[in-house]
C-alpha cells in the first residue's frame, strides 16, 4: 500500500520467465516482505534484506513473455465492479418468474329474456277494441264500436270490455297481461262512480303507462319516448321559433313577443305514408312570474314542413303544459289518434285526439278534471 495515499500500490513493469525479479529498494523497515539474515558474500554484514518468494516453477514454464500483474490487490473500484457484474450475471442466469394465472372466476349465468308476448289477434275494424291510461287502475281514454262503427271516449268505452278481460298492460320498461277487476278510481278520481277499472298488478303496485284491450291493439300502439322533452332534444332551431312565433301570434297577440320556452320536440307518422310528422310543445313565459304562462300549446308540422304548421291543442291557464305521450290507430282507417296529456297545477290528465285536415277533436273531455 502506498504510504503517501493509504492507495493500494500496483507495479506496472514487465519482464520475461526466468528474468530475475529485482527486489525493491528499502524504504525503512518492510512489514510486507520476507527478511534474509543470512551472511553471504553479497552481504557480508548480514544487514536484513528484503527478498519476495520465488514464483513456483510451473508458473514460470508457463508464462512466456506475458505482461506480469500487479504483486499487490487490485483497487477497490475494480473490485466493485467485478462484484457488480457477478451479482448481475448471477441475476440474469436465474430463471423467469412464471406468472400465476389469475383465479377464474365463474360468471353467474345471464338469466334469459322474457318470452315474447303473444299479440296476435284481430284489429278494428273487425273488432271493437279501448285505449286507456294506467294511473293506479286503467281508465278507457277512447274506444271503437265495431257495432256502430265509431270511435268515442270516456265512460261509453266501460261496457265494451267483457267481464275479466285480458288486458296489455305496457311502460317504456316492461309488457305484461293482465285481467280487468272490478271498477276502481284511479290515483287522481274522487267519487263513488269510477271511471276507470282494477287489474292485479296494478293493484300490487306494479306501474304501467298504457293498457290496450284486446292485446292485439298493441301492436298498433306507438309511445314517444320521454328523452323527447329532454334539455337537448327539444332545443328550437331558428326556422322552427320563428313558425311557432308566428302560429302564436295569429293565436294571443299579447304573447308572441314573450320568452318562447321549448317543452318537447318529437316525430312519428301520424297518416301512414312514411313521412314524419314533427310536433314542437311550448310554454311563454309571464314577464313577471317565471312560474306561470301567458300560453302553453302543442303544434304539428304535417310531414316535417314549417309552412304547413298548425296548433293541435293550446291552453292559456297558467298552469297547464300539453306534451305528446303517444299515437294509436284506433279505428283501423290508417291515421292514428294522439295520446296527449296535460300538467296543470295539482295534477296531470290525459286525452285521445282525433287529427282531421284542418281540425283536431278530443274524443272525450281531459282525465283528471283538467
Amino acid at each position: 500500500f502506498s504510504r503517501r495515499r493509504g492507495l493500494p500500490f500496483v507495479h506496472t513493469g514487465l519482464r520475461t520467465c526466468g528474468q530475475a525479479r529485482e527486489a525493491p529498494k528499502p524504504r525503512g523497515t518492510l512489514r510486507h516482505a520476507y527478511q534474509d539474515l543470512s551472511i553471504t558474500p553479497g552481504n557480508p554484514g548480514g544487514v536484513p534484506q528484503p527478498v519476495l518468494p520465488a514464483r513456483p516453477a510451473s508458473i514460470t514454464a508457463a508464462c512466456g513473455t506475458v505482461p506480469l500483474m500487479s504483486r499487490l490487490a487490485a483497487p477497490p473500484l475494480l473490485l466493485l465492479l467485478l462484484a457488480a457484474f457477478a451479482v448481475t450475471s448471477c441475476k440474469n442466469d436465474e430463471p423467469a418468474s412464471i406468472e400465476k394465472p389469475a383465479p377464474s372466476v365463474i360468471a353467474e349465468p345471464t338469466p334469459p329474456p322474457p318470452p315474447k308476448l303473444d299479440l296476435s289477434g284481430p284489429l278494428p275494424p273487425e273488432t271493437s277494441a279501448v285505449f286507456f291510461s294506467a294511473d293506479g287502475a286503467i281508465t278507457p281514454l277512447g274506444c271503437f264500436d265495431v257495432r256502430t262503427k265509431k270511435l268515442v271516449g270516456g265512460r261509453k268505452c266501460l261496457a265494451l270490455v267483457p267481464s275479466d278481460a285480458e288486458v296489455l298492460l305496457s311502460s317504456a320498461f316492461s309488457n305484461d297481461l293482465d285481467k280487468v277487476g272490478t271498477r276502481k278510481n284511479s290515483m287522481c278520481e274522487v267519487g263513488d262512480k269510477p271511471s276507470s277499472f282494477s287489474t292485479a298488478r296494478l293493484d300490487a303496485g306494479a306501474a304501467y303507462d298504457w293498457a290496450a284491450w284486446p292485446r292485439s291493439l298493441g301492436r298498433v300502439v306507438e309511445a314517444v319516448s320521454a328523452d323527447t322533452r329532454g334539455n337537448r332534444a327539444k332545443q328550437l332551431k331558428p326556422d322552427e321559433l320563428e313558425a311557432v312565433r308566428a302560429q302564436i301570434r295569429a293565436l294571443r297577440a299579447s304573447a308572441a313577443d314573450g320568452d318562447i320556452r321549448p317543452h318537447q320536440k318529437a316525430s312519428l307518422d301520424l297518416d301512414g305514408d312514411e313521412k314524419l310528422e314533427r310536433f314542437i310543445s311550448v310554454v311563454v313565459a309571464h314577464p313577471s312570474d317565471p312560474d306561470r304562462y301567458l300560453f302553453s300549446g302543442l303544434f304539428m308540422a304535417p310531414g316535417g314542413d314549417l309552412a304547413r304548421l298548425r296548433p293541435i291543442h293550446t291552453s292559456r291557464k297558467p298552469n297547464d303544459i300539453v306534451s305528446l305521450e303517444g299515437a294509436v290507430d284506433l279505428d283501423g282507417d290508417g291515421r292514428r289518434e294522439l295520446w296527449l296529456s296535460m300538467a296543470f297545477d295539482g295534477g296531470s290528465g290525459s286525452a285521445l285526439v282525433r287529427v282531421g285536415d284542418k281540425t283536431s277533436t278530443l274524443l272525450a273531455p281531459w282525465t283528471c278534471g283538467v
